[in-house]
């Protein structure tokens, strides 16, 4: 890693399905590389295979399969499942690689629509694993600041009278590279501190009254005075958004700064190089954010441990075939 110091990971605000969290001392690409890995490499369990006895509704069996697979299940146990692929007890699916469920939602003529939903999806192996029973749409989920329970759910299809679905839906364990039916984050993002951005320390030093009061004006709500000193500070939005500060702003300060006798490159401060990452994740439901965080990390270490492995058999290799 190009920087000297250990990478620190700091918790700002945390909640089941959200998480701010601040990394310290790393560089972009590695910031890059937990972002990537997030969305594209932490393995949940999402419904992979439907087969559809009767679907007399207004939908393709297509279009509702589709819907089905993007459905969320709580996958907190996922690391006990096996890939289907890689499944010593079977060649198709079985409990120890994926999880049944059943749906069978009819119409009745004494009803005029029926809405069929998330919550009409129901486990057939729960009463034969409790591996397999703990693989359930969110909304039914009992974790702690989950979904409430009594959500109406995930809304699948309508149906009018007469009209019936009834199919088996087997949910498979995978990752988003496969399909975004099995990414655990609805969004995962990062922002840097601005990379251009005032030492108000000095520029309060330097700067009159009136300067000052000019140079808020020209800042597009970047800055403003405290009342209290009537010093320099920046504003609530600029210090959470992670914004440069605006052009005009800095041609301003160079003016200011430059009349009252001072030097504007002390005032600048520089950021090409960050090494601190604002991070904010927010998940699907299917893991927790701290689950998906350390998900996440568990798995960037394993690809190191594999680079790191690699280059040491290619170096012995190389070795031996010089001497």
């Amino acid at each position: 890693m190009p920087n000297a110091r250990t990478p620190s990971i700091h918790i700002q605000r945390q909640t089941f399905h959200e998480m701010d969290f601040i990394i310290k001392d790393t560089d972009t690409s590695v910031a890059n590389a937990i972002r990537r890995v997030a969305i594209a490499e932490v393995p949940t369990m999402a419904i992979d295979l439907v087969h559809i006895q009767v679907n007399t509704s207004c939908l393709h069996d297509e279009f509702l399969a589709h819907r089905l697979g993007l459905v969320p299940l709580t996958s907190h146990r996922v690391d006990e499942f096996e890939y289907t692929r890689d499944c010593p007890y079977c060649s198709d699916h079985c409990l120890h690689c994926s999880v049944t469920f059943s749906l069978d939602v009819q119409c009745t003529t004494d009803e005029e629509t029926v809405t069929v939903t998330s919550q009409d999806l129901v486990n057939s192996d729960a009463t034969e694993s409790q591996l397999a029973a703990s693989v359930q749409p969110v909304h039914l989920s009992l974790e702690k600041d989950h979904m409430e329970s009594s959500s109406s759910g995930i809304v699948l299809a309508k149906l009018a009278k007469g009209q019936r679905i009834q199919l088996t839906a087997i949910a498979k364990k995978g990752i988003g590279k496969e399909h975004a039916k099995w990414s655990p984050v609805c969004t995962i993002s990062y922002k840097t501190d601005p990379t251009v951005q005032f030492d108000l320390t000095k520029l309060n030093a330097v700067l009159s009254e009136r300067a000052k009061r000019a140079l808020v004006a020209s800042s597009d709500e970047c800055l403003a005075i405290d009342p209290k000193t009537n010093q320099l500070v920046y504003e609530t939005a600029f210090i959470r958004g992670r914004i440069s500060l605006p052009l005009d702003c800095v041609k301003k300060m160079t003016i200011l700064v430059s009349e009252c006798a001072g030097d504007p490159c002390a005032v600048l401060v520089y950021n090409n190089d960050p090494n601190q990452f604002y991070f904010s994740l927010e998940t699907t439901g299917a893991l927790s954010s701290e689950d998906v965080l350390r998900h996440t990390l568990r798995v960037v270490q394993r690809k190191l441990n594999q680079l790191s492995a690699h280059l040491q058999s290619t170096f012995q290799e190389n070795l031996h075939a010089l001497f």
